[in-house]
């Protein structure tokens, strides 16, 4: 990177012209485009960096999180053309991987933007409201061991921009709690780390407190009728369209961004706002620590309360 950064206490920053100036040159000089497409492409990567950027213009790249690019994707559904959107998320997702390949971010981002799927409609769907996502979670009956495991699933979706087979996913060492973190696996095979926000981590400690415990299964959602098998991607869609007509919000399917970005409706423009980083005092309590460490010592480890199936 050029001389133009500052080193600060939030760690390695750079001006957003002089990032852009380079990945500029890089277009050009690396890959040939022509300069219309490499205009294009600075116009979306800047609106990118400048959401990022603090006053003085600059933006700490190793400070990104696949939280804050997806949401930047994610919240532009319901406000730009199909087509748009595909080539925002073309430009951003260039741009991060040409910052992974140089160094400037700690991980590469590119799987977080996500693929913009262009509907029969010519639009995306547009975002619940908060009211809507409001009743969506309410739809569950937490009375109940599927009701308990249909809440921390929707949270999975909702809160952390999850797709249904990332959640289907999810294994038991996935959850990092000393950390505060989940890890999903995305298209392509690659992995994504993301904060446990205090109400996904509560609805998971509740869920996993009550699930069946001598398996011999490490994903974390498991079937409730019948032998606790692992969900497939088909079954959490379907627990989403069936809570999502319970609650009178039509179809609502995974990963549509009307799903994947609708508890941030009112938390302000920039991307990551709204969204709790896990910190300690944003955690539950050490019970819940346990429940989660018997849980990562093995798929037989020692039971904990178990509330059984209602």
């Amino acid at each position: 990177m050029s001389g133009d950064c500052v080193v600060g206490p939030g760690g390695r920053r750079v001006l957003v012209e002089d990032a852009l100036s380079e990945y500029g040159d890089f277009l050009v000089a690396g890959k040939g485009v022509a300069v219309a497409t490499r205009e294009c492409y600075l116009r979306h990567v800047r609106t990118f960096l400048s959401e990022l950027a603090d006053r003085s213009g600059a933006v700490d790249l190793q400070a990104v999180s696949a939280l804050q690019v997806r949401s930047f994707v994610t919240e532009r559904g319901g406000r730009y053309a199909p087509e748009s959107l595909k080539l925002t998320a073309t430009a951003v997702r260039s741009f991060l991987r040409f910052a992974w390949m140089s160094g400037w971010t700690g991980s590469d981002l590119t799987g977080a933007v996500g693929t913009v799927v262009t509907h029969r409609s010519g639009r995306l769907p547009k975002a619940l409201t908060a009211e809507q996502m409001h009743q969506l979670l309410a739809s569950p009956d937490r009375r109940t061991l599927t009701g308990v495991r249909d809440y921390a699933l929707l949270l999975l979706l909702s809160r952390l921009g999850l797709r249904a087979g990332e959640a289907a996913g999810l294994r038991l060492e996935d959850i990092n709690w000393q950390a505060g973190t989940v890890t999903a696996t995305v298209k392509g095979g690659g992995t994504l780390t993301f904060p446990i926000p205090r109400d996904v981590g509560q609805a998971l400690v509740g869920y996993l407190q009550r699930r069946a415990t001598a398996v011999g299964y490490r994903e974390v959602l498991l079937q409730v009728r019948g032998e606790p098998r692992p969900m497939t991607r088909f079954a959490v869609t379907e627990v989403v369209s069936r809570h999502a007509a319970a609650a009178g919000l039509g179809t609502v399917r995974p990963p549509a961004a009307s799903l994947r970005g609708p508890s941030r409706a009112g938390r302000g423009r920039h991307p990551g706002r709204g969204w709790r980083a896990a910190r300690p005092h944003h955690r539950p309590g050490h019970h819940g620590l346990r429940v989660l460490r018997s849980r990562l010592v093995g798929s037989t480890g020692p039971a904990v309360a178990d509330g059984g199936r209602r």
